[in-house]
């Protein structure tokens, strides 16, 4: 078994050489560090290495980089100021150009006058709701419909959707009508028949008819009264 092997393995184990081994593994471990760190001279070491970090700050030009830096940033300012600029430029020529098509020249004279701006830009406006608005109709609406038509098979939707409605509202009466008969049935089945039942039995009358029982009831109370009177 694997199990014996392992206790054999460390019931014969050596382990006084074992723990030998690992002292003399340390000791040499630990000597040739300190070999290592006497071969230099650490002050001077640390001297040194300062006098090579002040060369390397002496040697940066920071007033060199700080101007380049901030000119690089001026320009890309200027750059992005720029951009926008001709953009908007852009897009006011667009916009004029589309409501100079509208501003129209009344009184013939080759000069716009405010009136005939005004005016040329509000038809302009309204220009562009009435094609927003009939783009909108073509791009969404339509196929919207359309697509709502296909799913349903249907060239009504207002007929289609009335005849759903109704069929919905038929059966939620149905639905309620069904639950009352059912509540009804209960009733009369486990309260006013086991009623009935019980007070017919307490009269007597278990076999007969509620209408013959009540007129024997009220023969015998009338012979009662004659026999009384005699």
């Amino acid at each position: 078994m694997l199990y014996d092997l392992i206790i054999g393995f460390l019931l014969e184990l050596d382990w006084g050489l074992l723990g030998k081994s690992i002292g003399d593994y340390l000791k040499g471990s630990f000597d040739e560090l300190s070999n290592w760190i006497d071969k230099y001279n650490w002050r001077t070491l640390g001297q040194t290495l300062y006098k090579k970090l002040k060369d390397l700050v002496e040697g940066i030009d920071f007033g060199g980089v700080a101007k380049s830096f901030f000119t690089l940033f001026g320009k890309a300012l200027g750059a992005g100021a720029a951009f926008i600029d001709g953009f908007i430029q852009e897009v006011v020529k667009d916009i004029a150009r589309y409501f100079l098509k509208y501003i129209e020249d009344e009184n013939g004279d080759g000069y716009f006058g405010g009136m005939e701006i005004i005016k040329g830009v509000l038809k302009g406006i309204g220009k562009a709701i009435v094609g927003i608005g009939q783009w909108i109709k073509n791009n969404v609406l339509d196929p919207f419909l359309e697509g709502f038509r296909s799913a349903f098979d249907m060239h009504s939707p207002s007929k289609v959707m009335e005849a759903e409605g109704i069929n919905i509202v038929s059966g939620m009466l149905n639905g309620i009508l069904t639950a009352m008969r059912s509540i009804f049935d209960w009733v009369r089945n486990q309260i006013v028949d086991p009623l009935v039942n019980a007070v017919k039995s307490l009269l007597g009358i278990s076999g007969k008819s509620p209408s013959t029982v009540f007129a024997d009831i009220g023969g015998n109370i009338i012979n009662s009264f004659l026999n009384a009177a005699k």
